[in-house]
């Protein structure tokens, strides 16, 4: 592995969820991280086993940068483009920002950016953003169990129950969503059937993944605590 190439030595453990569970992972001290224009010193790694996205993506993955590295950086992710920019806030602290930019207080939940959105019948509420969705229904939305039981959204609706990894869902089609003010009509989405997991989590109604946040560049400003949909092709002219 990476980690055994590396030869770091263990300095703890973690506890690590994912959509294949929960698993009790090594925390290891490195000597050097550099991310575009941020670097960290003696920064910590948990060791995860990445062998599905070296499937998914068809080469190898080393690794996944997450909160602790986001939470010190000004981060601009350009799906469309296939573009992201890590900038250090403490060495472009005296740089304007480029263009007027309609910024949100960044909400948190578990480390995980949320925004609102709505859909169908008039709901509203904080959905996840996940960067790491990027398949069926899923690049969409996963609708969470606790909003699927709580709004009954199963209820006369053709849907296809399926099974993936450890995940339990029905796949099926809502009239609109709608996200920053782009609407998403007639889309497929996940409806999630879970007890456990991701998909169980009642704090926030579901998960936004790649596709429909594709028309998005995604402004992350951790420092500053503020974060922004710009859509893409409405700036662009």
């Amino acid at each position: 592995s990476g980690v055994a190439r590396l030869g770091w030595s263990a300095v703890g453990q973690a506890q690590l969820m994912s959509m294949f569970g929960h698993e009790l992972a090594a925390v290891r001290r490195g000597s050097r991280l550099e991310v575009g224009r941020l670097n960290i010193d003696r920064p910590t790694f948990v060791e995860m086993n990445l062998d599905f996205f070296t499937t998914l993506v068809g080469h190898p993955v080393d690794g996944i940068i997450g909160y602790d590295v986001l939470a010190r950086a000004r981060v601009e992710v350009d799906l469309a483009g296939d573009r992201v920019s890590v900038r250090d806030p403490a060495r472009d602290e005296h740089e304007p920002d480029q263009e007027p930019v309609a910024w949100r207080p960044l909400l948190l939940h578990r480390h995980h950016p949320v925004f609102p959105a709505r859909f169908e019948g008039g709901h509203e509420g904080l959905f996840r953003l996940d960067l790491g969705a990027g398949g069926g229904p899923f690049a969409n939305v996963m609708l969470h169990a606790p909003t699927v039981s709580a709004l009954g959204l199963l209820e006369n609706r053709d849907v296809v129950t399926k099974e993936q990894y450890t995940l339990h869902y029905a796949s099926g089609h809502l009239e609109w969503f709608e996200l920053a003010g782009h609407r998403f009509e007639h889309p497929e989405v996940a409806f999630s059937m879970d007890t456990i997991g991701p998909g169980a989590d009642p704090y926030v109604m579901g998960n936004i993944g790649l596709s429909f946040l594709r028309p998005f560049r995604i402004l992350f400003d951790y420092p500053h605590r503020r974060l922004a949909l710009v859509e893409r092709f409405a700036s662009e002219g």
